[in-house]
Formats: C-alpha cells, structure tokens, sequence
C-alpha cells in the first residue's frame, strides 16, 4: 500500500531519452544471452497480513482506523443532546444544522471517504495499470537497474554536477543543439504517423532555427509558439497497434520495451551525428555529452524517487509505461 501512494506524488520527468547509439546493436545482441540464461519468473512481493490491520486496540496498523462508538451508544438518553441531535430520537431537524455540532455529524463520513476512495478504488486501479507491465525478465532487469544505479551516482551525475559551473544559457544551447540534430527523427515519424501539420512544424522549426537560431544554438521557433514534437519510431509502432512487448532495462540508456528498443534501433539511422563523422570515439564523446548536459539541467529529479518511493524500481517501470502509454495516445 506504501508503494502505491507514492504514485500520488508529482510524476517524474522521464529519465528516458530517445536513442541515438550504434552501441544498440550490441545491447541487442547482448539480449539474446539475457533471455535464453534468465529464468522467468516474478519477484513476488508479499505484504503484511490483512487481519494485522484490524486488530483491536492496535493504533500503528495502517488503514482507516475502527474506532467509531458503538451504533447503539448515540440512542441513550445522555448521549442525544451530546450529538446534536443526529439520533433518529430527536425531531427538531435545527439541531443536526447547528454550528457545534456539524463537526461531530462530518466525522464518520470522513474515514469512508479515505477507504473508498482512496483505499479501494484507486489503488486497485493503479495495481490493475502494474499487473499490465509484462516484465518476465525483471531478475535481469533489476540488476541492470542497480547498475545504472551506481553509473548515476558515482559517474555521471558527479561530472553532471561539475558541468553545472557551466552558465545555465550556455547549457540550454548546447541542449538546443541536440534537440535540433534529432529533427530528422521526429519529421520522419510525424509523416508515418499521418501528422502532417506537426511534420510541416518540424521542417519549419528546422529552417529557422538553422539560420535565425544560429545552427539549432537558440530555439526561436519555440519562443514563437512552435515546440518541437515528441516523435519516434517506438511510437510510430505503438501508433499502429504494436504492444510494448518485454519490459527491458538496458545498461546506460535505461527503460524500454521490446517495442521501443526496435524503435531505437531504426531511429539510429537518422541520426545525423554518424554522417558527420565517421570516428566512433568522437560518436561516443558526442552523445555522452548530450546526457551529461541533461543531467546537468535536470533538478535532481532521480534523487527525489530514491528518497520518497519504497520500491524505485517499480515506480519508474510504471512512470515509464504510462508515459509512454500517455504519449502513443495523443
């Protein structure tokens, strides 16, 4: 129950980013080793028994607490006028309405609302949203999550942190740069997904902020009321009726799906950072660069999940899924 309120906590920027690695291809070879050496089979989590809660007298087990008076305590003849007049013995309707009074007749009607609302019905249907995630490799997937655990805490977010000596204008430019080298990505998907209008914004955005904005540096079309679009081939093939397949964590690059990491895979192909150059260590520097730049920018927004969710690693694979979930829909 712990794990789940933390749902009602402010969603979290995606830690997603669209791929643009030709490491993908061995990432995609290392899936094969993944699949045919991890057993399936969930960790199962077990909580503590219902009856814990319900125990009389037990004021520290969680739920909504059964210390209401007895039903029939209300109908005694002392105990009346103490309650305004909300037994059925009284008939002067004006002292339910009186000011004292309203207070006590509010109170048993809170606790409902509580379990109803937020005990039963909401919760069951954010478990209903996680029972969907199919993640049958999730041993591998949550040792991959500890490794980028460590690769957050002990290396990126460390230089990300010394990047930040850097004038924020400066790294928003450089962040502007690469939202400008992948257009080709999201005009592309825009077209596939029979978006023209937001396809012809891209090509526009590309023109002016090529010449106006310096190379991609300042993002004038957005200032101008024209962002750029969330597109990629994972969606393009959640457009068209794809489901997301396997939930898959991949080490560095994060969470995906079977679904996605295709998309990856094609998106990499209108990258125009490889037809710049054909030095795979300059390839490598480029996009390393970029996410650092993106932690640099972001307000600690991992640090926040670590601190306030129970189980992190099924917090983001529920953000990631409903957002991408989210995104495929509009």
């Amino acid at each position: 129950m712990d794990l789940l309120k933390t749902v009602l906590s402010p969603p979290i920027r995606t830690l997603h980013r669209r791929g643009k690695e030709r490491l993908l291809l061995a990432v995609l070879c290392l899936s094969v080793f993944v699949i045919a050496s991890c057993a399936s089979g969930k960790v199962r989590e077990t909580g503590p028994a219902p009856e814990e809660s319900a125990q009389a007298g037990n004021s520290d087990a969680p739920g909504v607490s059964e210390t209401r008076p007895p039903k029939e305590e209300p109908t005694r003849a002392g105990d009346a006028g103490a309650l305004g007049g909300v037994s059925e013995a009284s008939p002067a309707p004006e002292a339910a309405a009186q000011p004292g009074n309203s207070a006590v007749q509010e109170e048993p009607s809170e606790p409902g609302l509580d379990e109803d609302f937020l005990g039963e019905d909401f919760f069951d249907e954010e478990l209903e949203e996680e029972i969907r995630v199919y993640d049958p490799l999730e041993p591998f997937n949550r040792t991959m999550f500890w490794v980028n655990d460590k690769l957050y805490f002990y290396i990126f977010k460390p230089v990300a942190r010394v990047v930040r000596i850097v004038p924020e204008p400066a790294r928003e430019s450089v962040s502007n740069f690469f939202t400008h080298l992948a257009t080709p990505v999201r005009f592309v998907n825009s077209l596939l997904q029979f978006k023209f209008k937001d396809a012809s914004v891209e090509a526009s955005r590309f023109v002016v902020n090529t010449t106006v904005g310096v190379g991609g540096l300042f993002d004038v079309a957005r200032k101008e009321g024209y962002p750029a679009k969330e597109e990629d081939f994972g969606q393009t093939l959640g457009v068209y009726g794809l489901g997301p397949g396997v939930y898959i964590v991949w080490p560095v690059i994060g969470p995906s799906t079977l679904r996605d990491t295709a998309g990856l895979a094609a998106d990499s192909f209108l990258d125009l950072v490889p037809y710049i150059t054909d030095d795979f260590g300059v390839y490598v520097g480029v996009e390393a660069l970029d996410r650092v730049n993106e932690l640099s920018l972001d307000k600690d927004t991992y640090e926040g999940v670590k601190r306030d969710a129970l189980d992190p690693y099924l917090f983001i694979r529920n953000a990631y899924m409903q957002n991408r979930k989210g995104i495929i829909a509009k």
